[in-house]
């Protein structure tokens, strides 16, 4: 029964997945192809985007070096064979809550840059989906992918990436 749910499964995610194809081979509609990957790294829109995720990473850097400053020194201390016992233990118990501080404001800080990130992102690719409409509808595609791993060959004359980066750096 596993199994079978599995095959259906798969069967309709193929079906998912080429029936846009298929559609566009039968009925003469044309297939296009953006790289939006580039689109991030070429585009004016995508470059800012990256010295404002940049700017965001150091800033956070910033605010937590003290405290990552704070866990190298009390490591050492309650490593140093040279202090006391007592020195020694103080620092250690120090050192595993400031750690937790530490590992956490830094977790925070991640999660803050990934959403910061996708935000970013999803401004640039708004942008972009206005300009890939506007060269769709000039090459009279129906259809233009995004995700090359879809196809098993994608012919250089579909991919449209190059016309999108032009026109969205105008």
């Amino acid at each position: 029964m596993k199994k079978a749910t599995q095959v259906i499964g798969a069967v309709l995610l193929c079906a998912m997945v080429f029936a846009p194809i298929a559609f566009a081979a039968d009925t003469g509609d044309r297939v296009g192809y953006i790289n939006l990957t580039r689109i991030m790294k070429e585009t004016k829109a995508g470059q800012e985007a990256s010295k404002q995720l940049t700017a965001a990473d150091k800033a956070k850097a910033e605010i937590l070096k003290p405290l990552a400053e704070s866990v190298v020194r009390l490591k050492k201390e309650a490593e140093d064979t040279k202090s006391p016992l007592e020195a020694r233990k103080k620092a250690a118990d120090e050192y595993v809550q400031v750690k937790k501080d530490y590992d956490r404001s830094l977790q925070d800080a991640r999660d803050e840059l990934k959403t910061k990130e996708q935000a970013l992102a999803a401004e640039v690719y708004k942008q972009a989906d206005v300009v890939v409409k506007a060269v769709a509808q000039k090459r009279n595609y129906s259809i233009v992918l995004t995700n090359p791993q879809v196809m098993g060959y994608l012919d250089t004359r579909v991919e449209i990436t190059d016309e999108v980066i032009t026109e969205m750096n105008k």
